[in-house]
């Protein structure tokens, strides 16, 4: 059996071994006891008792292989039971896994469907001539006709210096600064930590060009945080 090849291996053998002993004796003690007269009896006797013994050896090593195979194949039934106990439990499982996710899959195709919509940007010109950019992302208003923007509002103490108009200003590409820059090459665009840079468009994968108090020029990406970004090509 599969459960004890080693232990069952080694009773067979023997079992084997103890039954070509008991054949040999046979042959044996009948060759003797044909010759019967001519040997003398004790020799007769001999192979008789000889005859006996392995038979009698043969017979508990046959009872011992049949007991085992018994008890083999009450072990085996009770790995089998175990077995269909435990795949039947994991069916159960499964089978609740699987109604809870078809209902979750069914909510979630119930449900409308959202688009995204950007988030306005308004621009207002302060006393000083400056422009205040605010962010208040959890405040959400309105204007006359019925169009939602959020205010964004800057850190205290960070005016924008540009001379764009106080109109509202709709979804218009831009950038806080990060640190200051200072051009280092012609066309290149200087500005303070905190301006606001009305963004053109984007040269490379380190470059923006943009606009500030009227003068145009290339900023470096990294020195800037995209407040409203390009549109896509």
């Amino acid at each position: 059996m599969k459960t004890f090849p080693a232990h069952s291996a080694a009773v067979s053998v023997c079992s084997q071994h103890q039954l070509k002993k008991l054949n040999g004796r046979r042959l044996d003690f009948d060759y003797k006891r044909r010759r019967r007269g001519k040997i003398p009896a004790d020799e007769l006797q001999q192979a008789w008792d000889k005859f006996l013994a392995s038979k009698e050896l043969a017979e508990q090593s046959m009872f011992v292989l049949l007991q085992n195979d018994v008890d083999q194949l009450g072990r085996l039934a009770a790995l089998v039971s175990a077995l269909h106990d435990f795949h039947c439990n994991a069916h159960r499982i499964l089978l609740g896994v699987h109604g809870n996710l078809q209902a979750r899959l069914t909510a979630a195709s119930n449900k409308p469907e959202r688009r995204f919509r950007p988030r306005k940007v308004r621009v207002r010109r302060e006393q000083n001539s400056s422009i205040g950019f605010y962010q208040q992302l959890s405040i959400t208003a309105a204007n006359s006709s019925g169009e939602q923007f959020t205010a964004l509002r800057s850190r205290p103490g960070s005016p924008v210096s540009s001379y764009a108009d106080s109109r509202l200003v709709r979804d218009q590409p831009c950038c806080r600064a990060l640190y200051s820059f200072h051009p280092n090459r012609e066309g290149e665009l200087g500005f303070s930590q905190g301006d606001i840079i009305l963004l053109t468009c984007q040269v490379d994968a380190n470059w923006y060009e943009g606009e500030l108090a009227g003068q145009s020029g290339l900023l470096p990406v990294s020195y800037v945080d995209v407040v409203v970004p390009l549109p896509l090509p």
